[in-house]
Parts: C-alpha cells; structure tokens; sequence
C-alpha cells in the first residue's frame, strides 16, 4: 500500500509539481498545488518558426504553383517545391535571434544579387518563356495573331523555366514571409495570386488542383491564426499572454499544426468533392460568357497584347478619326455632346456626308494619310452647268453647318465648289452644292490624272498582295467592291477597342495581319490600299455621316423654314421639309472614294455593321475622361497634311504614354496618403471627443495608458507588468519614476480609486497623478 502511494503520489508530483511534506501527508493535512506562473511557460520558438515556415512554403509554391499549372508551362516542378522549401525554413528562420535576422538578410540579399548577375540569362529567358506560354494561349483564345512574343537566349526552355521560377520563388519566399510571420496578413497576398491568375482564368486555363489546395491550406491557416491573434513571437517565447481581463495563448506551435492538418483534410476534401461535381468542362458549357465578359473581351486583348498603354489614346480624336492620323487610339470614347448643327432639306433616303479631309499618299510605318494636294472638280462643275441649264435630274442646295464645338476644318457636302470655307467653333458656314442624276450616263468626263491615287507603298505590296488573293478580289469594279465588303463582313469583326498599333509596326499590315479588328480608320484605310492595289482609284476621307435614323433622334424639322430656301430642282422625296440635325462624335466616320470616269468620285462605304450598340458604357471610360481634354469651343488645329513625322509621332506616343501611367500612379498613391491621413484624422478626432467628453477618471486612466504604452513600446520589458503597484515599482526601480514612497502611496490609492472605485476623485487629484508622472530624471 505504501509503495503504491509513494507511486501516486510521485506521478502527482510529476503532473502538477506538488511540493510535500512526507509528515504532514501521514497526518492528511492535505497538500498544495505549487503552479509554475502562466507568463514564465515557454513555447518552443523552433516549432513556432517551422509552422510559420511551412506557411509561407505552402502560400508561395501553391501561389506560383497556381499560376505555372494554369499557363501548363514546362520545368522541374520538384526541384522549384524544393528550392521554396528551403527558402522558407530560411527565412522564417531570420527571427530566431535578432541578430541573426539582420546578418541573415544581408546574406540572402548577396546570394540574390549573386545568383541574378550570373544567371541573368536563364532568369531572363525562363521569364520570357512562360510570358510566351500565356500569350500562346492568349492567341488561341482570341483567336487572334496579334501577341506580344519575347525573345528566348537558353535553348532548352524547361531549365530556363525552372531556374528562373527558382529564382522568383526565393525572392517571394522573403515577401510572404514578412506578410506571414509578422503579422499573419494574407488578403494581400491573395489579391496579388490572383492578380496574377486574373488573365489565365479570363482565357479559361485552370490550375492544378494540387496548388489549389496548397495555397488555400496555407491562406485559411494564416487566417485563422490571424482572427485567433495567436501569432506575436516574443524575445523569450512565452505560451501566455495576460490582457486585462484573461489569459489567452500568445503562442502555440502544437495547436497550428494540428489546425492546419484538419484544414487540410477539409480544404482538400472540398476541393476533390467539387471538381467530381462541378466538371469544368460541363460548367462552361452550361455557363457561356457573360455580357461583361463580352464587353471586354476587346479591352482585355488589348492589355495582353500591348500591355498598360493598350489602355490610352496616344492623341485626341473625333469618334476615333483625327486628320489621317492612325493607330495611336486604342478605344473610341464617345462623349455625344454636339459638334456640329447641319441645316438642310434631305434629298433622298441615303446617307449624307459632310467631307473634312481627303487623305492622297499613305505613308507606311508613319501611319497616316497625307491630305489630298490638289481637288479635281470637273464633277461638281459639271453638276453645277447642268443646274444652270435647267437640264432634268439637275438641283441645287445650300447646306448650313453651324460649328458648335468641333475642330476647326472644312465641313462641305458632295457636290460643292467652295473648298475654302473653313468653320471653327461658334461659327457657321453655307456651302452650296449641285446634284446632277445623268452623271453616269453622259459623256465621260475629262481624264483626271488618277496617277496618285493608284500608289501603294511598296513594303505594303507583299501584305495586300496576300490579302487579295485571300479574299478573291478578282472581276469588275463592282464585284471587287461586294467582295472585299463581304469579306469584312465574315471575317473581320468591326470594336471600339481595337487596341493602338504597336510601336514599329505599320497600320494597314499590323491591320491586316495580326490584329483583324477595328473601326471605320481601320477599314477605310485597308480598303484604299486594298482597292489600289486592284488597279482601281481609290481615296482614303474621313468626315461625318449622318443618316435616316440621326434625324430622327437628334433633328428637327424646322417649320418656319422655306424648302425653296434651301433646295430647288429634281429630289427623290417630295415630302420632306427643312431639317435640322445635331451631329455628335458618333457621326464621324471614314469611308473609302473610287473614280470613275462617267461620274466622277463617288463614296464606297464598307466598314462592316457592328453588333456594339454603345462604345462607352464602361467604368473605365468614365474614369479616363478625367485624363483627356475636353473641347470646350477653343480652336485645336489637327490637319492631316501637317506636323510630325511618323518616328516623332512614336516618340510622343511613348513619351505619353509614361506620363499618363505616371500620373494615374501618383493620382492613386495620393489617393491612398489621403485615405490613410483621413483615417488617422478621423480615429483621433473620435478620441479627442471621447476624452474631452468624459469624467475626471476616466480622463486620468486615459492619460495613464498613454503613458504606459509610450514606455512599453522603449521598454519591452515593462510590459510585463500587468497592474498599476507593478509598473510604478518598476518604473521607480529603473529610475524612469522619481517620487517618494509617500508619493507613491498617494498615486496608487487615486489610480484605484479612479479606475475601480465608484466616486469623482478631484481634479486636484488628477493634476497630482499627471505631475507624478512627468517628474523623471
């Protein structure tokens, strides 16, 4: 019996460390339970670092994991799970002695620079590699040419690759770790994976299950240590931490570990179960994309292709069109307000035009159009004798273009002599115009010298040579015409956003071959060429088009108005009165003429239909429209004939586009100093209030915390003391507190008093507290 109570007693001792007196146990006075204090049990801080290492391997490999699955590129997977490993252990480990954190980083940051200096080749290629992997798919989901490609120095691309993913998952390694260990953030580290997997997902490429799990077992565990607030390492790693009214863990390896092993049970068992029941390829073909996705389709091509600068106009333009200029707008941004008021009678059912430039010469690589040097007019002369003569299918009308906030130009209908009669904003201008309906059917006009408008340049031949033969443009004028329309039409889809052309490249070939997406510039342009190229003549106009529908919406007929006014002679609609019509930027237009020697030049217009119905309805546009100038009536001379040349039209382009990004990031970091300045304005205004609007002691408590969070944060130490006899006693004892043992006494009594006790102490009181604790030697 003894020995088994020598052996109870010994197991007891051993449980819960009893301190016993063999002599009073005979008598049963009973025994004391002698606890070791909470705040001096230790925590193991190897096992609190290898949890915090096996976060960060498990976030950064399963992010990186997640992006590299979804691109399927090709490398040594284990080797770059490995090479993150050992990363991770290293770098959690920094905080295992603080000297150590700061001779290890500088460590790290040598080998880093080291290994990037040596292998810059392979980082780089490796890189190159994957970007070309994601923009091969990018293409095939497009459907499209038109893709970034980078260039590849290492052969074999599969040590490249895992070099270089080797590489990059050390540098992130140091990242997650700082996000991870210090503070168990992980939303950022979230946004950041799938920011990077955003374009992947977009363009339906899907990540290996394996990094899925990997990650998300990495980011819950992080969360929940996060929410649990059991994370904060301190110098002599204790398991407790005792606040003002409890004792919770300040860490515990044991309790992560066997945490993260139940999420991962759990995240992988709901991964495994949702892939089996929602198959990806049944959920996409019961899931087509969404409206939004449709609509962006085009914006989103345009960053894959051409990056950040995809995204801005490189100069101001008129519904897309400026001049003959081409390729520097990547999305037409319509604002609807009026540019021009057109006042006339309406002849016919057609579409009217009102021509403002006439592009001869393309220069290639500079992407433009150089104005006409010199308008033939033996058609409208002609239309105008036959009006004089009063010959049948011959009239004449005025047309009043009421210039409101358009570029400054020439605005002149078809079938006008006055080429001269430029209208700038708040001004207005009539042009007369004659119409002839015999002009086809008479005797051929005089030979015009149709030599310029046969020229195509001659890096352009190879490219349109391809093309006719693609599309078949073979056979009579007309049927080369229908062709070509058809072809477009079937082939090439008509977008607001088709994206800049990239620098070096040239306009109709970039068009043509890689891009096959536009609007009207983009057309018109190719068809000039294209049509040229067949023997035919052809010219390159931009203007506006205003059609049936645009007088309904936007006109009026004007009753007080005399049809004789401003038409007389042969129409096609008898009824019609005097209309007048605000043309905005979505009436400008650029359409195709070709030559003909009974009629003269008469209007092709080919641009396809667009199944669009609004080019600017997005949030983007909306922003953007805070970094593009507006017209507001100011005179902007944008003539195609004039200025730069293609290589300084580049230049600027470039220069530009650094500025815009430039100002977009400041604008963003000034907006988030502000949140930031706001937020601590606001929480030190509410404290502010609070203080002043609260009693004698809970100003003083106030007053006592500030004090005492000031000298915990210069003295670690002091904030283990956890009462107010404690931490005066030790502030007397480092002599950071000088006061009698009187002084003290009183201090004590009117600290319990104000933050216990039931009754006001005076303000006498308190100004005694506050001159106690500024007294210091």
């Amino acid at each position: 019996m003894g020995n088994g109570r020598q052996t109870l007693l010994d197991r007891l001792r051993k449980t819960f460390r009893i301190d016993y007196d063999d002599d009073c146990l005979d008598k049963w006075e009973g025994i004391e339970l002698v606890t070791k204090s909470l705040d001096q049990q230790t925590e193991s801080r190897i096992g609190m670092l290898l949890v915090n290492a096996l976060l960060v391997f498990c976030i950064t490999a399963g992010g990186m994991g997640i992006v590299l699955s979804a691109i399927d590129s090709d490398y040594q997977t284990w080797i770059v799970e490995l090479v993150t490993l050992v990363a991770s252990l290293y770098v959690a480990f920094l905080y295992y002695r603080k000297w150590w954190e700061n001779v290890g980083y500088i460590l790290l940051l040598v080998v880093v620079f080291a290994v990037g200096f040596g292998m810059q080749s392979y980082v780089s290629s490796g890189f190159y590699s994957v970007m070309n992997d994601l923009m091969e798919s990018v293409s095939e989901y497009f459907q499209s040419n038109a893709t970034r490609s980078y260039g590849e120095k290492i052969a074999d691309a599969n040590l490249a690759v895992t070099i270089a993913m080797s590489y990059i998952a050390v540098a992130a390694s140091v990242v997650v770790n700082i996000f991870v260990s210090r503070k168990m953030r992980y939303r950022f580290l979230m946004l950041v994976v799938f920011g990077f997997l955003f374009l992947p997902l977009y363009v339906h490429l899907e990540p290996d299950m394996f990094y899925v799990v990997q990650f998300f077992v990495g980011v819950v565990v992080t969360a929940a240590i996060a929410k649990n607030g059991d994370y904060k390492q301190t110098a002599d790693n204790v398991r407790y931490k005792q606040d003002e009214e409890r004792i919770v863990y300040q860490s515990a390896y044991r309790v992560k570990l066997q945490a993260g092993a139940c999420l991962l049970a759990v995240v992988a068992i709901g991964a495994v179960l949702f892939s089996l029941l929602v198959p990806s390829k049944d959920y996409h073909d019961r899931h087509p994309d969404s409206a939004w996705k449709q609509s962006t389709k085009d914006a989103m091509q345009n960053v894959a292709v051409l990056g950040i600068a995809g995204l801005f106009n490189f100069y101001d333009n008129t519904g897309g069109l400026t001049s003959g200029k081409l390729g520097g707008v990547s999305a037409v941004r319509l604002d609807y307000d009026t540019d021009l008021r057109v006042t006339f009678v309406p002849q016919n059912e057609n579409r009217f035009y009102l021509r403002r430039f006439i592009g001869q010469d393309y220069l290639y690589g500079m992407n433009r159009w150089e104005s006409a040097k010199a308008i033939y007019m033996r058609t409208e002369q002609r239309a105008k004798t036959a009006f004089e003569k009063n010959i049948t299918g011959s009239a004449h009308g005025i047309v009043k273009v009421d210039n409101v906030a358009a570029d400054p130009g020439l605005y002149m209908p078809y079938y006008s002599l006055q080429s001269d009669l430029v209208t700038s904003p708040g001004r207005s201008q009539i042009y007369d115009y004659y119409t002839y309906s015999g002009l086809d059917r008479d005797c051929k006009l005089q030979t015009e010298s149709i030599s310029n408008w046969l020229t195509v340049p001659d890096s352009s031949k190879a490219v349109l040579d391809e093309f006719c033969k693609e599309a078949d443009l073979t056979g009579t004028v007309a049927e080369i015409v229908q062709k070509l329309a058809a072809y477009y039409q079937n082939n090439i889809p008509y977008t607001y956003q088709p994206g800049i052309t990239p620098y070096g490249q040239d306009f109709v070939s970039y068009f043509l071959k890689k891009n096959r997406r536009g609007y009207c510039a983009h057309f018109a342009s190719a068809a000039t060429l294209l049509l040229r190229n067949c023997g035919i003549p052809a010219r390159y106009v931009e203007g506006y088009a205003i059609d049936p529908e645009d007088i309904g919406e936007n006109g009026k007929i004007l009753t007080d108005q005399k049809v004789s006014d401003y038409y007389q002679g042969y129409r096609e609609l008898t009824d019609t009165g005097v209309v007048q019509v605000d043309v905005t930027d979505a009436n400008a237009h650029a359409w195709v003429e070709i030559y003909d020697q009974h009629k003269g030049w008469y209007v092709v217009d080919i641009t396809p239909a667009s199944d669009q119905e609004e080019a600017d309805v997005s949030l983007w546009n909306a922003f953007m429209r805070l970094f593009r100038n507006r017209r507001n009536g100011t005179a902007q001379s944008n003539t195609g004939g004039t200025g730069a040349t293609g290589t300084a039209d580049a230049v600027e382009a470039v220069k530009r586009t650094g500025k815009v990004s430039l100002g977009v990031l400041a604008l963003l970091l000034l907006i988030f100093v502000i949140t930031l300045a706001v937020r601590q304005m606001i929480r030190i205004l509410r404290c502010s209030i609070a203080y002043h609007r609260a009693d004698t002691n809970d100003r003083l408590i106030a007053d006592y915390q500030r004090y005492v969070r000031k000298i915990g944060h210069k003295y670690p130490a002091f904030q283990k003391q956890t009462n107010y006899e404690t931490q005066i006693a030790w502030l007397r004892k480092q002599r950071l507190l000088v006061i009698s043992g009187e002084e003290r006494d009183r201090m004590l009594q009117i600290l319990e008093q104000a933050g216990f006790g039931h009754t006001q102490i005076s303000d006498a009181d308190a100004e005694l507290v506050r001159g106690l604790l500024t007294r210091r030697t």
